[in-house]
């Protein structure tokens, strides 16, 4: 895409090279900066997301415009499984096994992850680019999705949007229904940041239990609507898998994150 600034960032935190996009809007920036959308698996569709959000952010009625960073790997490769895994989640019980009885890769390191990026990506974006920092959404998918939910239950101070799609909830063996509880009993969100809104979203052909675990947890999650958390929404798409999703719901993701929240149900 036009504009998109791609380069290579080496962390001190996670000792570990990462590939980094940059698409800023083309008008200038409001006063208080441009509001920024954090994406994951850069490799797999920050283009589809920056396509869409020149597209829909060209008619003085359209969309308000964000910048969009992503987070992904030097590889030309779309999805980077031993990093994903890496990244994105947190330890798995050892006696855990895949679907085909092999163990699973490396994995466990989303706090270090999460690390990084509020130790230094976040601050790297704000020197660099007109920013905002009172306006960031993360989106996540799959392995995605799942360490975006992690993030809100963890340090839901770091962004003010949360969007999951086709989450990973099965992840060591449905953890984050566990780390919810505590959440919801712990009632420990500060004064000094704004309840954020979340987004969870899937499509409709996806596994039984994808979907059963994305109605179950957003079902929980709704119930903190107007205490811990702002708007909480859910969407199921008709007829999409998987990956399939991921083009509808990026457009889903833009309309929510551009504060027309109130469209959505």
């Amino acid at each position: 895409m036009p504009r998109t600034e791609v380069f290579d960032f080496s962390s001190a935190i996670t000792g570990r090279k990462y590939r980094i996009s940059v698409y800023p809007p083309s008008m200038p920036p409001p006063e208080e900066g441009f509001p920024v959308l954090y994406t994951v698996d850069m490799n797999a569709y920050f283009g589809s997301i920056a396509e869409a959000m020149t597209l829909q952010t060209r008619h003085p009625k359209g969309l308000k415009p964000a910048m969009i960073v992503g987070i992904g790997y030097p590889s030309d490769e779309p999805f980077v499984m031993d990093r994903r895994f890496l990244d994105l989640t947190i330890p798995a019980n050892p006696e855990d096994l895949r679907p085909d009885g092999t163990p699973w890769p490396a994995n466990g390191e989303a706090e270090t992850f999460l690390d990084f990026f509020e130790n230094e990506i976040m601050p790297m974006i704000s020197r660099r680019y007109p920013a905002g920092s009172g306006k960031r959404s993360l989106f996540g998918h799959s392995l995605g999705g799942f360490f975006c939910l992690y993030t809100l239950m963890t340090r839901p101070y770091l962004f003010q949007t949360y969007i999951a799609g086709s989450p990973s909830i099965w992840w060591k063996d449905h953890v984050l229904f566990s780390m919810l509880e505590d959440w919801k009993c712990a009632e420990n969100r500060p004064s000094a940041y704004p309840a954020p809104s979340v987004l969870i979203a899937i499509g409709s052909l996806e596994k039984g239990m994808m979907l059963q675990d994305a109605q179950q947890i957003y079902e929980q999650i709704k119930l903190l609507e107007g205490r811990e958390l702002d708007r909480v929404s859910y969407h199921l798409f008709a007829e999409e898998g998987h990956v399939s999703v991921l083009h509808p719901l990026i457009s889903r993701m833009l309309l929510f994150i551009s504060g027309n929240a109130q469209r959505i149900t």
